[in-house]
């Protein structure tokens, strides 16, 4: 009996340090931030053409698309020992002409890039890109990336444990009206979601490792 009563005990006392454990793990710090946000950019870049080691070999470099946005965290409470947010969500839209030109003219796409270990009170970069294939969708079979067929690019910033933004950016001022509502053009009803193009973030591509202390860190993605 006396050896019953003791697994028990050691059976809870493992359960109560497990839920304990879970419960430390689960704390949110809720920040209060103020973002500063420039208008954002885009432009063309070729794949790059990293020296090798290894055989060389010919091929063309095509176009992709780049869009960026600089920020900075000028305020944040509770502020943090190392100055440093530790997450943050960047919800990129960019609307694009549609190259099918059947029913709606542009198609929405869109990505969520989760940053981690941002500085506070430093100027820094968060971007997102079309593939060179993507690029030949959108551009009805042309290789070379052109500006003219995005009609906008917009983003919004997001802290856990916040589901409103805390900041957002957009290049152009077009405003839609959605239940009764006047709200930012890639909230538009007229906008029909892409399902071919994907938009990638900087660690999807072949520029990860370049220019590296300009751009706020990526969150790894699960199972690397």
């Amino acid at each position: 009996m006396k050896l019953i009563k003791n697994t028990l005990f050691a059976s809870l006392a493992c359960y109560t340090l497990s839920f304990t454990y879970a419960q430390e793990e689960a704390k949110v710090t809720t920040y209060k931030v103020i973002i500063d946000v420039d208008k954002p950019e885009f432009d063309d870049l070729e794949s790059p053409d990293p020296p090798a080691d290894t055989r060389e070999k010919t091929w063309r470099q095509k176009d992709w698309l780049e869009m960026e946005v600089k920020f900075e965290i000028e305020a944040i409470k509770p502020e943090p020992k190392d100055k440093t947010l530790p997450k943050l969500t960047v919800k990129w839209f960019i609307v694009a002409v549609d190259p099918t030109k059947e029913g709606k003219n542009h198609i929405l796409l869109e990505k969520e890039i989760e940053h981690i270990n941002v500085p506070v009170g430093e100027e820094i970069y968060t971007s997102c890109y079309i593939s060179p294939s993507g690029v030949r969708r959108l551009s009805n079979g042309g290789d070379r990336a052109s500006k003219n067929i995005i009609f906008g690019v917009g983003g919004e910033f997001y802290v856990e444990g916040n589901d409103k933004p805390v900041a957002f950016f957009a290049s152009k001022k077009d405003k839609v009206k959605v239940d009764g509502k006047k709200l930012p053009f890639w909230y538009s009803n007229k906008l029909s979601a892409s399902t071919s193009v994907q938009i990638q973030d900087k660690s999807e591509t072949p520029f990860q490792w370049l220019w590296w202390d300009r751009y706020a860190e990526i969150a790894p993605k699960k199972g690397e």
